[in-house]
């Protein structure tokens, strides 16, 4: 009984203290006012979180208010002798930066503060110290950041507790798998040595050249390896992958649209966008169905404490988005809009890219626009519900809603004006449940389903049910896929991890067409098909050596439409030589079952869509494909130079023998190579500036059964290089770029040179033997600026004003030539009396396009 009561005694006492201790300044405040008979006017929840033992304050008279003061990013405003005000306010913060293993001081040389991923302005390294004002803001990030050192943020609770703050930064070489190469190519690109991966982070990516609305695909262009042949900013080849062979997901949703208006305008809000990943080397075995590369999106987790938003316009769609906290901040809602101006109003930007779009088109001649009343309607909706019930469990619910609408009145000679039009709709939903198991085992159940139509009508089938009885031509084209997955994740012991799941996936495919043969013919196709694939998969990370980080990992692919059963390994690996240096490859083998036919147009308008197919083991099969890379990174004090060597295989890619559907046409099969070397050196000059230079060699190449052609989006040389410049509220960045002209001598020309049926023509006066070897260099002159009105206390909003300039000296680049009948190229694509020898028609990229934005937030 003694001893309980002493034990109970000793636990009170230390309950009490424990309480004395943790009083609020909200708690010293009230008792200040009782014993001064003074009021205050403050935040009460703001006051409640900052905690203050009694050896430290006082609360006797003006040393009370001095110590907060003092002490606090806090200011107090005298109304009269009985009633004062205190607020947050910018307050000189004392920081000190310590190594976590060794206790030493880093160099503040090699430290800055960011903001939001941008630096703070006014830092003052003095000694071991540095000196900065800070406003503490809870919805402001603020981060300590060092090369050779792990990022690490400064809580808001930390903030508002003192002005003098002592941390320490862990070494980024301790474990490989830690390792983040910090800035890649600028602020908020950061790349991942162990697999490879780049990842953007959203909201802390700058201005970049000829941008400033953040659009995603022109951002990911600016990656070495990754380009957009054509210059459409959705048609993005990585590697040599075509568009179609590399796998987009938005939070696990796969996307089929190249993006608005045939792929010029990214189909994705950047306000509810978190992070992009983006995979070049290969990816993990949870995903497959594609072997060139990957990019994952993912939304928005909307982790605030108080709602916020914001809305926007351009010159070509005005935006708007709202996130806020909901179920006392278990449950957040993320919501994104953004709509396209009536067709009435035609911005000069919209213009140039209607140009683009038109040219080389069959309803085009010479890049003339022969439409009129172009109609462009485009709109996306997104939609993110994040669920925490506990700390064990996460819930993710997320919708995307996309489509394009093209219309505009075909003019044919000697016949009535008649209207044509596309429609591009992809739709998805999708769900994951993260669940912790224990400290070693985790669960991720997923779900989605995307659904995807591309439809092109003309004349009486734009206003009725598509029909062989119909006046008018028509292509239509839809998936629909629906995927499961289930993954456990464990981790046996320190540094490994092992990743176990199983994917079932349902993919249907439709198409149905309506078109005009050679000789007036009519010709209809149309085919139904559904597939399931199932796919166990593993893979397994090592990572606790010291300098070796590696990565191994399968898929099994069980294909019932063919019935295959293949096996696709994986393997990454890295040899951190040095604090600076590093040694990286990867092997992979690749499987897709669902792509595009090349060579076809199957839209009447001759606008860039192909078909998507499964692979039946009739006329499609399933691609299958591999990839190899070895490279090096250094990475020290302000530079970065990454050089990596790729080969990658294509086998059974599926082609058309003719542009058109056609019955004497027929499908068949070649095989694609590509092989290349990027390289990329960063320079951060300063706080402020940034600058980068990136140059990708590659040759891609098609094989079939009798000869070797250089495809014709090969492009061996592509230069990009930028500088961006960050102070106060300014942004300013420019951009160059300049790459080979597209292959003129490809496999196309000749497949259209061998269906030039008049017995006729000679050799020597076939007009496609005039055609180029190579077309010539391309380049461009990007610039963005942007000015920002930030958020203060009396003004509860930001605002930013942003001009971008494309294609700043108009240079004329010619991208390629199609190649259309005579018919055609005389304004529309009425197939009575075609020639027999199609005539080159030239397409154009995006000529100067000049774009205002402005944003307001809250």
């Amino acid at each position: 009984m003694k001893l309980a009561a002493t034990l109970s005694i000793f636990l009170c006492t230390l309950i009490a203290s424990a309480q004395e201790a943790d009083r609020s300044l909200h708690a010293y405040i009230r008792q200040y006012q009782d014993q001064s008979n003074i009021q205050f006017s403050y935040d009460t929840e703001l006051l409640s979180s900052i905690s203050l033992s009694p050896e430290q304050w006082e609360t006797n008279g003006e040393v009370f208010l001095t110590s907060i003061s003092n002490h606090l990013p806090l200011g107090i405003d005298t109304i009269n002798q009985k009633y004062y005000v205190i607020k947050l306010i910018e307050a000189n913060y004392i920081l000190t930066i310590q190594d976590s293993v060794n206790n030493q001081i880093i160099p503040v040389e090699l430290v800055s503060v960011l903001k939001n991923g941008i630096p703070l302005p006014g830092q003052v390294k003095n000694n071991n110290t540095i000196i900065l004002p800070i406003k503490p803001n809870q919805k402001d990030t603020i981060q300590l950041y060092a090369i050779g050192y792990q990022t690490r943020v400064i809580p808001w609770e930390t903030l508002i507790q003192t002005n003098t703050i002592k941390t320490s930064l862990p070494q980024t070489f301790i474990q490989l798998a830690d390792v983040i190469i910090q800035d890649y190519l600028t602020r908020g690109i950061n790349l991942n040595p162990a697999n490879q991966s780049i990842t953007i982070d959203v909201t802390a990516l700058p201005l970049l050249p000829g941008e400033t609305d953040g659009d995603l695909f022109a951002s990911l262009a600016a990656l070495p390896g990754i380009s957009t042949p054509d210059n459409r900013p959705g048609n993005l080849f990585i590697r040599g992958s075509s568009t179609d062979q590399s796998y987009v997901m938005l939070d696990n949703i796969p996307i089929y649209s190249r993006g608005h208006y045939f792929g010029t305008i990214s189909p994705y809000n950047p306000k509810v966008v978190d992070k992009v990943e983006v995979h070049r080397n290969g990816f993990h075995p949870r995903m497959g169905g594609r072997v060139g590369g990957a990019i994952e999106i993912q939304t928005d987790a909307v982790t605030e404490l108080k709602p916020s938003g914001g809305v926007g316009v351009n010159t070509l769609f005005a935006m708007g988005y709202f996130k806020t906290p909901l179920a006392n901040n278990k449950v957040g809602l993320s919501l994104g809009a953004r709509r396209s101006f009536p067709s009435s109003f035609l911005s000069p930007k919209l213009n140039a890219i209607t140009r683009v779009v038109y040219s080389g088109s069959a309803i085009t001649s010479n890049a003339s626009i022969d439409v009129r009343d172009v109609n462009v309607i485009f709109e996306d909706y997104q939609q993110g519900i994040t669920i925490n019930p506990n700390p064990r469990n996460h819930i993710s619910i997320s919708s995307l809603f996309t489509q394009s609408n093209i219309g505009f009145m075909l003019e044919l000679p000697d016949q009535e004006p008649s209207p044509e039009e596309t429609n591009n709709l992809n739709i998805g939903v999708s769900t994951s449940w993260k669940s912790t198991i224990n400290e070693k085992v985790s669960s991720n159940l997923k779900l989605s389903y995307s659904s995807y139509e591309l439809d092109f009508l003309s004349r009486d089938a734009v206003d009725n049910p598509p029909s062989p009885d119909l006046i008018g031509n028509y292509s239509i084209n839809a998936i629909e896929d629906v995927s499961i997955s289930e993954e456990i994740n464990w981790k046996p012991f320190s540094g490994t991890h092992i990743d176990i799941g199983a994917e079932y996936r349902r993919q249907y495919n439709r198409f149905n067409y309506k078109g005009q043969a050679r000789q007036s013919q009519v010709y209809t196709a149309e085919k139904d098909e559904s597939a399931t694939t199932l796919s166990p998969y593993v893979n397994l990370r090592f990572n606790y050596w010291e300098k070796l980080y590696l990565e191994l990992g399968g898929r099994v692919n069980y294909y019932d439409l063919t019935n295959d059963i293949d096996f696709a390994p994986r393997a990454f690996a890295s040899w951190y030589l040095s604090n600076s240096f590093t040694l990286k490859g990867s092997f992979g083998l690749y499987y897709q079952y669902l792509s595009q036919v090349k060579a076809l147009e199957f839209s009447n308008g001759g606008f860039d869509n192909e078909l998507w197919r499964l692979a039946d083991g009739i006329d499609t099969r399933p691609i299958e494909g591999i990839q190899s890379m070895f490279g090096a990174i250094w990475n020290k004090s302000s530079w970065v130079v990454d050089v990596e060597t790729y080969y990658k295989t294509a086998q059974n890619v599926n082609y058309y023998s003719h542009n058109r559907f056609n019955p004497t046409a027929y499908f068949y099969q070649n095989d694609q190579e590509s092989y290349g070397i990027d390289f990329l050196v960063r320079k951060k000059i300063n706080d402020n500036l940034e600058s980068w230079l990136g140059y990708s060699y590659n040759r891609l190449s098609v094989s079939t059964d009798t000869a070797t052609y250089s495809s014709s989006y090969s492009q061996p040389h592509n230069i990009n290089t930028g500088i961006t410049y960050h102070k106060n509220r300014w942004k300013i960045s420019g951009g160059w770029r300049l790459a080979s002209g597209l292959n003129g001598e490809s496999l196309d020309l000749a497949q259209i040179i061998s269906n030039v049926s008049s017995p006729s023509t000679a050799p020597n006066t076939n007009p496609l033997l005039s055609v180029n070897h190579r077309y010539p260099v391309v380049h461009f002159l990007d610039i963005s600026a942007s000015y920002t009105i930030p958020e203060t206390d009396d003004r509860k909003w930001s605002s930013t004003f942003g001009l971008s300039l494309i294609n700043v000296y108009n240079q004329k680049n010619l991208t390629d030539y199609v190649f259309r009948n005579k018919s055609d190229t005389e304004g529309g694509n009425n197939m009575n009396n075609r020639s027999q020898s199609p005539v080159p028609v030239e397409r154009h990229a995006i000529t100067f396009a000049p774009n205002l934005m402005v944003t307001i937030e809250w």
